[in-house]
């Protein structure tokens, strides 16, 4: 179906859900496995950029707001 998106738009949006999905997880400390599981393996530092620019938060800060 169309969604009315660029696919890169769908795409990053999909890995970011499925990126704090896994952070949120007890499963997963390790951010670099993280951005590899999500497809930003060679690059985790643009990884992070896109989390935080996508949810106001580094994956770290991330794991411990959702953590707590």
């Amino acid at each position: 179906s169309d969604t009315g998106q660029k696919f890169s738009t769908y795409l990053n949006a999909f890995r970011m859900n499925k990126a704090r999905e896994l952070l949120t997880s007890q499963e997963y400390n390790n951010i670099y496995d993280v951005a590899d599981m999500v497809g930003y393996g060679n690059n985790p530092r643009y990884f992070s950029q896109m989390f935080k620019r996508v949810t106001g938060f580094t994956p770290t800060e991330y794991i411990k707001k959702m953590r707590q």
